[in-house]
């Protein structure tokens, strides 16, 4: 095999590698766009909660009966939906790493304000 001919197949393996790129990172973009948007949901019941001193839920504990909370502990539940809302937002960290300390950093919180808060 020629020089010329190694770099024509070494070219055509690089714009391969460059087209699946982009399409991943379309793809990737698009599942940023949907877990941004789960993320905004979970934190606007939250923030309905915390506003409006009620929550109204569905518990498995009673056999999916529905809940209905108010006062204080509404505000609490609120406040960890908010928190919980942000563990999509883990998706946009650059390095699995950052992808590690941000979800634990949102499940304990969330998890110590719902049960001890």
């Amino acid at each position: 095999m020629t020089n010329k001919q190694k770099s024509q197949i070494e070219t055509e393996n690089s714009t391969s590698d460059n087209t699946n790129n982009q399409q991943r990172g379309r793809d990737l973009k698009i599942a940023k766009i949907l877990f941004a948007l789960i993320s905004l949901v979970l934190c606007s019941l939250g923030l309905l909660a915390i506003l409006t001193h009620h929550y109204y839920g569905y518990t498995s504990k009673y056999g999916g009966h529905e809940v209905s909370i108010d006062g204080a502990r509404a505000i609490k539940i609120g406040i960890g939906y908010m928190v919980f809302g942000l563990f999509p937002l883990a998706i946009w960290a650059k390095t699995a790493k950052g992808v590690a300390i941000w979800m634990s950093c949102t499940m304990i919180a969330g998890l110590y304000i719902i049960l001890f808060f």
